[in-house]
């Protein structure tokens, strides 16, 4: 079940950064929209409304969370770059992945369209940020802990690869 759960592994954050670890951070959030494309055309009809794992989340609901979990981590990377340590607004990313609209297959075109514009500027941001701004940080109220930049791209990054991973295992779902 851990392998179906976590197929690229837990993340592990990273004792130390560097900006070639950053440069490789960003080279994955950059080149995602592509991957995820190329890896929902990959699915048929029948992988739609199929889980990773019991109890997972459906194709659908994984493209679609990617969306809403990457439209706020790039809101969160915004407001610590202009405010001074802000709390981010949590969201219940499970409940959020449970409505109707989360459920529909006719959604999938617009989440893959936002998720292309999000990198889109995401990435112009990153890319553009010194050394003192990867190490701003955001306040996470759910965990009650601080959160560095460098910190939240390195988990991004492995979240791109970790819900890649979930629709690999749909699509080799016979």
């Amino acid at each position: 079940m851990e392998a179906q759960q976590y197929p690229i592994g837990r993340f592990q954050p990273e004792k130390e950064t560097s900006q070639i670890i950053q440069t490789t951070h960003i080279d994955i959030l950059e080149r995602f929209p592509q991957k995820l494309s190329e890896q929902v055309r990959s699915l048929h009809d029948h992988h739609w409304e199929t889980s990773y794992r019991p109890g997972g989340w459906t194709a659908i609901q994984v493209v679609n969370h990617l969306a809403d979990s990457h439209m706020h981590s790039y809101a969160r990377f915004k407001h610590a770059l202009t405010e001074k340590k802000p709390t981010i607004k949590d969201y219940p990313e499970a409940l959020w992945a449970d409505l109707n609209e989360a459920r529909q297959k006719d959604s999938i075109t617009a989440s893959l369209q936002m998720i292309t514009g999000i990198h889109f500027r995401w990435v112009g941001v990153l890319k553009t940020m010194t050394s003192t701004d990867f190490e701003k940080s955001f306040y996470h109220p759910e965990t009650q802990t601080h959160h560095r930049l460098h910190q939240a791209l390195a988990y991004y990054s492995w979240h791109c690869g970790h819900h890649l991973g979930h629709l690999n295992l749909i699509e080799n779902k016979a």
